[in-house]
């Protein structure tokens, strides 16, 4: 008899999310793929039939493959469905005991019991299934969904185990989650010895920051080794990516030489004070080698060195910033901001639904089309310099420098739309929705990472989905985000960018248009029709005088960026009556537009030259 069989492995958001690092989280992302796989994997036999994943061949799915596997796996199966669950549980923890014990054999001295105990208890392991009816695999499958949700609400609790060393001297828990205890010695926390020298050592044995409280779960995230990871990048390195392409444009060679001394002159200032910088791997920038891009920021210095470290460092780093002025003639310094983007694709459950009264040939063809898309999710954020976190299925997370997260961002919409392209007109046709968030590189990793969410969240609840929206969260002041569907808000924003870039349109009209609403405009009031035609006009008068009193601009530019201001206005002038208004806007949503590309402008500028842009 035939079974229709289905395995989920969790916590995924959790566990993913828990992170101080990017490390964190690029190891937390593929350790849960790398366990899919292994159940996946396990389940494999003449006798079964993989659905999702449903690899074009079984190498995909060993160990350490590009293969990205979500944390749902489905399959018909020939045996009985107790018999493949315990194959399936084994391999899971299998493969995570492996991982497991490569990490904390090399470490000395952890608490391995509470270690281990951690680490057994971390992942929930359910499963369902249902006898499969060849001739109703679409209802089998519902069938198979509803008895995944009962399983999923009836919970096993694991005895407590008490893990205090003694009364008056409770564990410090995980700084990463707050939940599990630190399984690092108390010896290392030891406020007698130097500073210094206790950064060093949690560091070098660790991989721990200076008074960082690491559980086992966290030192796999830290220490795991996986072939196919990428190269990580801190959240500041990615911020400094802008600034970075500007240097390595520099082609004086005199120039160059005094920055490479300078340079030099920093590093090995820096690396007498601590050995807590790290390299990174692969990497070597004409000027800052295989050094991360924090080291450019003072604030970092701050955090990572004691002040008589620091000010020795500072001092280098200024000589640095002074052989920049000269070689680019400007005072360039790295923006603190970075991109996020969160995609996930519209429309899924009606597609699989839709697919399912075909057969479960046709769920096949649907994950293998989905696959194809997260191995390509790669290469594509690569060639846009940014470092892809998790793609599995239509499920996206990347980090991106700013000056390229926009045009990313639509390469992936696109790719994804393409890749759901099906042979049979009746298949509705998925799109991929995405949002961006623009974030500090010192702000925690993840209340950044809930804004990239919320921004993905807001792109979702667009009319007819299919959307783009960005959110910019500065370190002070209120968030401002923008959405709008892909066929209209990515050309405009474009359209803005080149404004901005070329000054045709000042950085201080958003605020003065945003100065006019709010005085206009109470929040939570209901904006009467005139009201709106009032605000259209205002903001009409307002960009057309900063337009028209630009003496740099020729009368044709002026002409130009005036119509674009009008089209967005939904404004015709007329030369009897002046302008006309065709339908209300939002002139909040113009604001925003407006504020939100300003900070990429700026990372464009500062990527190819145009600093002067800026103004």
């Amino acid at each position: 008899m035939s079974y229709l069989f289905l395995v989920t492995i969790g916590p995924v958001q959790p566990f993913i999310k828990s992170a101080r690092r990017t490390r964190d989280l690029f190891v937390g992302s593929m350790l849960l793929s790398e366990l899919s796989k292994a159940v996946a994997l396990a389940l494999i036999d003449p006798e079964t039939h993989l659905i999702f994943p449903a690899p074009i061949s079984e190498n995909q799915l060993q160990p350490d493959t590009k293969l990205s596997v979500a944390n749902k796996i489905i399959a018909i199966i020939g045996h009985e469905p107790q018999e493949m669950a315990k194959r399936a549980r084994t391999a899971l923890f299998e493969r995570l005991y492996s991982i497991r014990n490569q990490v904390f054999d090399s470490l000395p001295a952890i608490d391995r019991p509470l270690a281990d105990h951690q680490i057994e208890t971390l992942l929930d392991f359910a499963w369902v299934a249902t006898p499969f009816d060849e001739h109703n695999y679409a209802k089998t499958r519902s069938r198979l969904e509803t008895l995944l949700s009962a399983r999923k609400n009836t919970r096993y609790f694991v005895p407590f185990i008490h893990t205090t060393t003694s009364s008056k001297n409770p564990r410090y828990k995980s700084s990463i989650d707050g939940q599990l205890e630190c399984v690092i010695p108390e010896k290392y926390y030891d406020r007698s010895k130097p500073a210094q020298l206790r950064a060093r050592d949690l560091y070098q044995l660790y991989k721990a920051g200076p008074g960082e409280q690491l559980s086992g779960v966290d030192l796999v995230k830290r220490h795991a080794k996986f072939p196919g990871l990428p190269v990580i990048l801190s959240t500041s390195h990615i911020a400094t990516l802008p600034f970075l392409k500007r240097l390595n444009s520099i082609t004086d060679s005199n120039s160059r030489d005094k920055l490479k001394n300078a340079w030099s002159d920093y590093i090995e200032k820096i690396d007498e004070q601590t050995p807590l910088t790290e390299k990174i791997k692969g990497a070597k920038h004409t000027i800052l080698g295989d050094r991360d891009g924090a080291l450019l920021f003072d604030e970092r210095l701050l955090i990572d060195f004691t002040r008589e470290q620091y000010t020795k460092a500072h001092q280098c780093l200024e000589t640095f910033w002074k052989e920049v002025k000269e070689a680019t003639h400007s005072s360039l310094r790295p923006g603190p901001y970075y991109a996020i983007i969160h995609a996930d694709g519209d429309n899924m459950g009606q597609l699989i639904n839709h697919m399912a009264e075909k057969g479960f040939a046709q769920h096949q063809e649907l994950s293998q089309r989905l696959d194809a898309f997260a191995q390509g999710v790669g290469d594509i954020v690569t060639a846009y310099e940014g470092v892809p976190v998790y793609s599995g299925g239509d499920d996206v997370l990347a980090f991106v420098p700013l000056h390229t997260a926009l045009p990313c961002a639509h390469a992936l919409a696109v790719d994804f739309a393409q890749k759901m392209v099906f042979k049979e007109s009746d298949v509705p046709r998925p799109t991929l929705s995405v949002g961006i968030a623009i974030v500090h590189h010192l702000s925690l990793l993840q209340d950044s990472l809930d804004a990239a969410r919320d921004a993905e969240t807001c792109a979702k609840n667009h009319p007819q989905k299919n959307a783009l929206a960005i959110t910019v969260r500065k370190r002070s002041g209120e968030p401002v985000t923008t959405v709008g569907s892909w066929s209209t808000i990515y050309p405009w924003l474009k359209v803005l960018i080149e404004h901005f870039q070329q000054q045709h349109i000042p950085q201080g009209a958003a605020y003065e248009l945003r100065e006019v609403y709010q005085s206009l405009f109470l929040p939570g009031e209901t904006m009467s029709t005139d009201l709106m035609h009032v605000l259209q006009y205002e903001a009409y008068r307002i960009l057309k005088r900063k337009i028209m009193l630009n003496q740099q601009m020729s009368k044709e530019a002026k002409a130009a960026t005036l119509k674009d201001i009008v089209d967005r206005l939904r404004i015709e002038l007329s030369p009897q009556t002046g302008p006309i208004i065709l339908e209300e806007t939002d002139i909040a949503s113009l604001i925003n537009e407006l504020l939100v590309v300003q900070p990429i402008v700026e990372a464009v500028n500062m990527a190819y030259g145009q600093e002067e842009g800026k103004k």
